[in-house]
């Protein structure tokens, strides 16, 4: 069965904070769980950018959710695509912050470093990784 792929960016409003971003994180991570979605999120502040990735009516509606969540603005898809399979299948969301590691604990799965999201973001497929590379300041 494909799956849709997006990627968006958007703006954190301001005031918002890594262990609120942490919090947001742990309740995504078991609703896309359950909702067979997988992804990839990276906040380098004040910029979000984000790959929701499963079927495509429950991605379709967790992007619409997203879009309209207070917590920031300027959302704008980067890329919308179907694909064979999901480019990361296992994870029902990745994270990197330049600061999560100060915050993140030990029940915080796939909380990843610069280091470990440059590596990750490489590679993946050009259309997907590209966006996030930007962000991180990879010349692509």
């Amino acid at each position: 069965m494909p799956v849709l792929q997006i990627v968006y960016r958007s703006l954190a409003r301001e005031g918002f904070d890594e262990p609120e971003m942490l919090d947001i994180l742990r309740v995504s991570q078991a609703r896309n769980q359950r909702d067979r979605i997988s992804g990839l999120l990276i906040h380098r502040a004040p910029v979000f950018v984000q790959l929701l990735e499963g079927p495509p009516d429950a991605v379709l509606a967790l992007y619409e959710r997203i879009a309209r969540d207070p917590r920031h603005h300027g959302v704008e898809v980067v890329l919308r695509q179907e694909a064979a399979q999901a480019a990361m299948p296992t994870w029902a969301m990745g994270y990197l912050s330049a600061t999560a590691g100060d915050c993140a604990g030990p029940e915080d799965a796939f909380v990843f470093d610069y280091a470990q999201a440059r590596s990750l973001c490489e590679a993946l497929p050009p259309a997907i990784g590209a966006p996030f590379l930007e962000v991180l300041g990879v010349s692509a």
